[in-house]
């Protein structure tokens, strides 16, 4: 009877211990509030970050220039009802000036055959025609785009750059390949390290 009753705590603890490991594997990251990042895959991008430069959206580590910083994303719990904004995470970079004022929302351009690079917009009247501000939302820890109701789409890409690890965010609707350009996923979730 001691002898069952032993391997039955074993048995009990052993699955104590492997329901604790499983529910901080599975643990979601919180794609709602202040300082999230975005992270590319795809490609060589390797879970690179999102990061502005002159307006623009790029993914890599920017160089050190007085146009390049480091960003992180406010999303409302309506993700898709309202913008993106972005805020300088200037404690995550050696160049510790943001390089814009304000709270910059992010930009796609979803016109058909288009195959434009994302941005930040400054207002609604600094968005180039046809670009959107609204309708990104979270399809698990990927960015979708809200076309309607019920077409949800994944249709970024990451053009090379003169500069090696540093790739220009794109998006297409069409899911159109243009030269240097492999189609990636953006998430919340950050690589694994080593």
């Amino acid at each position: 009877m001691l002898c069952d009753l032993s391997k039955g705590l074993f048995l009990l603890a052993f699955c104590s211990l492997s329901s604790a490991n499983s529910m901080a594997w599975n643990r979601r990251r919180d794609t709602t509030g202040s300082g999230i990042s975005l992270y590319a895959y795809g490609g060589g991008t390797n879970g690179a970050p999102v990061f502005y430069d002159n307006g623009l959206a790029y993914i890599g580590y920017p160089a050190l220039s007085s146009a390049s910083t480091n960003i992180t994303f406010t999303v409302d719990t309506n993700a898709a009802a309202d913008p993106w904004y972005i805020a300088a995470n200037t404690t995550d970079s050696v160049n510790s000036t943001a390089a814009f004022t304000g709270s910059p929302m992010f930009y796609i351009v979803p016109t058909d055959g288009s195959f434009e690079q994302a941005g930040f917009a400054a207002n609604a009247s600094a968005v180039p025609a046809g670009g959107k501000t609204t309708g990104f939302s979270w399809f698990g820890t990927s960015v979708a785009f809200a076309g309607s109701e019920s077409d949800f789409e994944m249709a970024f890409w990451a053009v090379n750059t003169n500069t090696t690890g540093i790739w220009s965010l794109y998006w297409s609707k069409n899911n159109t390949n243009v030269d240097n350009s492999v189609s990636i996923v953006l998430k919340s979730t950050p690589p694994v390290s080593i």
